[in-house]
């Protein structure tokens, strides 16, 4: 049988009920810490997963873009997005294909918050130019090169089926990367430079020429297979040690005119 002493010992003193109400709030405050905690982690999960399924969405609205039309059937290399932190309509959506029976034509289709364009035309025309134009542009140089021969036009723009030179909306550009051991004299490459002026000048419209020497035509070989696509999707430069860039808007009357456009890395 408790006596009064017993009962009075089972009391919990001041320290005791602090101690209890201490442990009590934290109790509270770790309980309500894992509740936050989880709410923030669920609300990260739910926002990767509502960002990933609109970047699935968009991925898929430019490929059927794509199919519906030009009715063919396409491979995807990338797809990437871009924004622009300060601007919320600065954005872009980027898919990356070839054709499924062409894996040599590669372009891209970009979504912006103005709509829907791609580069399947321009990278068309791309291949034809080139291939049209290699062998004569490889014969200028007495050097291993690569050549691109592509269009640059407007995308927002309807473009003709069949490329033409004399086309107002686009200009051609001739891009060849030659190989160079050492250092770079440009006396030994002037004269080469200016037949492919003549030669774009012959071919008439508007044209740019951009010529890359490299030690290595392998540092060249993806921006020359990305050439069609999107600016905003990596392109690989590097290893330019001198290049020279002349358009159709300059005077160029003789070989010695193109020296003030040549520039050594």
């Amino acid at each position: 049988m408790d006596t009064p002493e017993n009962i009075e010992s089972k009391i919990p003193t001041s320290v005791e009920k602090k101690n209890f109400l201490d442990t009590l709030r934290q109790h509270k405050l770790a309980t309500a810490l894992v509740s936050i905690f989880s709410l923030l982690l669920l609300i990260f999960l739910l926002a990767i997963n509502t960002k990933d399924q609109a970047s699935a969405n968009a991925k898929e609205e430019l490929a059927k873009y794509l199919n519906d039309k030009y009715k063919e059937s396409f491979d995807t290399i990338d797809y990437i997005t871009y924004s622009n932190e300060g601007s919320a309509d600065s954005w872009e959506k980027i898919l990356v294909v070839n054709p499924a029976n062409d894996k040599s034509v590669v372009f891209d289709a970009t979504k912006t918050s103005e709509g829907i364009t791609d580069s399947y035309r321009l990278s068309r025309w791309s291949k034809e130019l080139t291939g049209r134009l290699r062998a004569q542009v490889e014969g200028l140089f007495n050097s291993e090169t690569v050549v691109k021969i592509y269009p640059t036009a407007d995308r927002t723009s309807s473009l003709p089926k069949d490329f033409s030179f004399y086309d107002n909306n686009v200009t051609t550009v001739y891009l060849v990367g030659v190989k160079t051991l050492g250092s770079i004299n440009f006396s030994d490459y002037r004269e080469s430079v200016f037949k492919l002026y003549q030669l774009a000048r012959s071919n008439g419209g508007q044209f740019d020429i951009s010529v890359q020497f490299v030690s290595s035509l392998d540092n060249l070989t993806n921006d020359v297979e990305y050439r069609n696509v999107n600016s905003r999707y990596n392109r690989s430069t590097n290893g330019v040690n001198a290049r020279i860039n002349v358009g159709s808007l300059e005077n160029i009357t003789t070989a010695k005119d193109l020296d003030k456009y040549f520039v050594s890395n």
